[in-house]
């Protein structure tokens, strides 16, 4: 019995063995990689390893797999593919990472993509993609990476994207992307990045996103957001990047973003806002804060104590034009000072 066993292992071969090891799930897996490599010009690719050969696929160049055989990563940064991707990627349901960056991968996103419900990262950054965001990578549950920016993707941001509660990263800048910022993002409770820079995005800003507690860095600059910038914002206590620059933002610089502690990058120039600068809001080490033209909001003055008004005499307007600005000071505060003085003594109400 035992030699019959050896001897159908040994008849099967490298690839039947390794489909026998996952009781035949393997063999989907083998059949979408080939599917990638003949729609993505695979003869001309930088290193193709022992693609389309018989080794087993986790010797494939880009191709990690788990004990079964089944592929877990498929990474081919910078590697010349060309073409679009194909369907079959969707069958690769063990998948956690695909990194496709820095290629010039064109047509659409595949929606299929959306059931690969094991998918931690995403990433296909800096190809030729066009066609809208598939709203079915809003079933992704486990993605903590999508990076689909400098492609030339159209249509709206898909609000479905705020169902990913595990992402960390999300950019999706430089394309052509339309529409308002979905509401639903500022439910991302564990989001550090949130780059929709450089699309023409339209409307006002979400004060949603004022929720992003982990936020690091926002930058939604050079689109055509109009409104005022939300007070919300001000909420972001880890931010250190800031880049709101290049909108059509109107109203006053919110005080509420002098409590942004953190902040290293805040642009803002290039809208059209108006007051001043908050005197709380600090100058970040990379700021634009000179180009708005505003100046430093002044101190209010502190309102006269109507229990002490008229009991001690204050400099005349005309002293005050020839006082040295030192003496003046001086005086001033002496009169300050009893007034202090006075309050401290009157007997409470």
């Amino acid at each position: 019995m035992l030699l019959a066993i050896l001897m159908a292992a040994l008849a099967l071969g490298p690839r039947g063995a390794q489909a026998q090891t996952g009781g035949g799930s393997a063999e989907p897996d083998r059949a979408a990689l080939i599917a990638l490599y003949h729609a993505t010009d695979g003869p001309n690719w930088i290193d193709s390893t022992n693609w389309l050969s018989d080794a087993p696929l986790g010797e494939w160049y880009g191709v990690t797999t788990d004990q079964d055989g089944r592929v877990t990563d498929l990474t081919l940064p910078t590697n010349g593919l060309a073409g679009r991707l194909p369907i079959a990627l969707g069958t690769l349901t063990e998948l956690t990472v695909l990194g496709l960056e820095r290629n010039r991968l064109s047509g659409e996103i595949p929606r299929e993509l959306g059931s690969l419900g094991h998918l931690d990262r995403l990433d296909l950054w800096d190809n030729q993609l066009t066609g809208e965001i598939p709203r079915e990578l809003g079933s992704l549950s486990e993605l903590t990476l999508l990076s689909l920016g400098e492609n030339r993707l159209t249509g709206a941001i898909p609000r479905e994207l705020g169902k990913l509660s595990k992402l960390v990263v999300l950019s999706v800048n430089y394309g052509q992307l339309t529409g308002e910022i979905p509401r639903e993002l500022g439910n991302l409770s564990e989001l550090r990045q949130l780059n929709l820079g450089s699309n023409q995005l339209t409307g006002e800003i979400p004060g949603e996103l004022g929720n992003l507690s982990e936020l690091t860095s926002l930058g939604l600059g050079y689109n055509n957001l109009t409104g005022a910038i939300p007070h919300e914002l001000g909420n972001l206590r880890d931010l250190e990047w800031l880049d709101l620059r290049a909108n059509r933002l109107t109203g006053e610089i919110p005080p509420d973003l002098g409590q942004l502690a953190n902040l290293k990058g805040l642009l803002l120039g290039g809208n059209e806002l108006t007051g001043c600068i908050p005197r709380d809001l600090r100058t970040a080490r990379d700021d634009d804060l000179d180009s708005l033209g505003l100046g430093r909001c002044e101190t209010a003055p502190e309102p006269p104590d109507p229990g002490t008004a008229g009991l001690l005499p204050q400099p005349p307007e005309s002293a005050r034009a020839f006082l040295h600005p030192a003496l003046l000071a001086l005086l001033l505060a002496a009169c300050a000072g009893a007034r202090r003085a006075v309050r401290a003594t009157r007997p409470p109400p």
